[in-house]
């Protein structure tokens, strides 16, 4: 900003310099000149003064009283009919035929200015007195004046942008300030504040800046709390369901409940964490492995699948699959994708579910089905749904990909069924951890990448 103050400062000045110069020139140049020309006027009516004295016969006589009447730094010359002329040659130019008709008139001859007035001489015969004054020193005064109005032409821009930036700065300042304090407020450092300063407005951007911070920051830890205080609700019923499932005569089911409930708690632990983490921390996700982290949650749902007759197909391609997403998180989302499938296809629908990795980072997940598709509503937006659920499913997922670096993307399959594809960002290097990848492969029995269970 203080770069187009100085700009427009600068151009301005000259803009307005120059208008005022160009003018204050020609004047200066007409006033010297015209002072030549009033010089060598006065010096032909002075000479024809002299001139009524002489014979026009007597062109020695008129000759020498030219001479003896001559100043410094002129020429003069006496026009005699028919075209004579006597002192120093002067041309014979329309001026002096305008003499002869008795108008006095100035000419410029060279660089030099020349009156011309009519005459008489003392027997009577029409003249022409001619004075030719040297300019010389005018023209140096004028170039001395140009000289000046040049110097002022450059230094008067100069001088208007020193003044600019210097009064720029104060107000300049100020906004760089509000500048780095919005900056570091977006960044989720909600105790930013600016020091008022600077003109009026200025001041008074500064102070509403500070307040709106404030109510900010109020309102962001109050929602923290709300979320966590919530969140820390859920876990008497959870410890509820935990006792009831140690509860359960079937120990296998009774160990697939308390893994449930286990993991439900740790997902109420996790948004507790999270909602009393500053911004900026929240956004430093860890890594995870897609291709893993979608295997676990598969043997999860598995019993389910099995038990509605569902055929589920998994299929990797690559060996390293790094996601910039906490793994807390990214299993959630997973199950939002897979809990689409179950709630909201008929029992038998075949899924199929695929991960590979981006380049030059990241991977991609991409989840299908054999259902009857979502239409022509856009279930991604938040708060869409078409089945009665609170539409937050798949945006909580898009956010998620979104903050990785990557996007989702939801379709249809050839076979009519819903497609989702879920773009995750990843670091630029990273190393896979051999236990994830092996318990990937033994859960799932991989051969060629692709696996199938019912």
């Amino acid at each position: 900003m203080r770069r187009r103050l100085i700009m427009l400062a600068a151009i301005t000045t000259l803009v307005s310099t120059v208008l005022l110069a160009v003018p204050l020139a020609l004047y200066g140049r007409h006033a010297y000149l015209e002072e030549a020309d009033q010089s060598a006027i006065s010096r032909a009516h002075l000479l024809r003064t002299v001139l009524s004295e002489c014979d026009s016969h007597d062109q020695l006589g008129v000759f020498k009283r030219l001479r003896q009447d001559k100043a410094d730094g002129t020429e003069a010359a006496v026009f005699l009919q028919p075209r004579k002329t006597v002192g120093s040659k002067l041309p014979w130019t329309a001026a002096v035929d305008k003499a002869f008709k008795g108008k006095t008139s100035v000419q410029a001859v060279g660089r030099n200015e020349a009156a011309f007035t009519p005459a008489t001489t003392a027997d009577g015969h029409n003249a022409v007195v001619a004075v030719m004054v040297d300019t010389s020193p005018q023209w140096r005064s004028i170039h001395r004046l140009w000289a000046s109005i040049a110097a002022a032409v450059l230094l008067l821009p100069l001088l208007a942008v020193g003044l600019t930036d210097r009064l720029g700065r104060t107000i300049v300042r100020s906004l760089d300030q509000l500048v780095v304090a919005a900056g570091s407020l977006t960044s989720g450092h909600l105790t930013t504040r600016v020091e008022p300063g600077g003109p009026a407005e200025t001041q008074r951007l500064g102070e509403a800046f500070n307040a709106l911070a404030e109510r900010i920051e109020d309102l962001i830890v109050a929602e923290r709390e709300a979320v966590a205080d919530m969140s820390h609700r859920l876990r008497t019923p959870v410890t509820a369901l935990m006792l009831q499932a140690e509860s359960l005569k079937d120990a296998a089911e009774s160990t697939r409940m308390l893994e449930t409930t286990r993991r439900l708690q740790r997902q109420i632990s996790f948004i507790i964490e999270q909602a009393r983490k500053p911004a900026d921390e929240r956004q430093r996700s860890p890594i995870a492995d897609l291709a893993a982290a979608v295997a676990e949650r598969l043997d999860f749902w598995s019993p389910l699948a099995d038990e509605q007759n569902r055929t589920c197909t998994l299929h990797v391609t690559g060996r390293h699959h790094p996601v910039q997403v906490c793994p807390i998180e990214l299993a959630a989302a997973i199950d939002v994708l897979l809990e689409n499938i179950f709630v909201h296809t008929p029992e038998g629908t075949a899924m199929r579910v695929a991960v590979r990795p981006r380049q030059p980072n990241g991977a991609e997940l991409v989840v299908e089905d054999d259902g009857p598709g979502f239409g022509d509503v856009d279930v991604a937006a938040r708060g869409i749904s078409t089945r009665g659920s609170s539409g937050l499913g798949l945006d909580i997922v898009h956010q998620l990909a979104q903050r990785s670096g990557g996007s989702l993307k939801v379709g249809g399959c050839a076979s009519g069924g819903a497609r989702i594809e879920v773009r995750f960002g990843g670091p630029v290097a990273v190393e896979v951890s051999p236990g994830d990848q092996a318990r990937r492969r033994a859960a799932w029995n991989l051969h060629d990448g692709t696996a199938t269970r019912r």
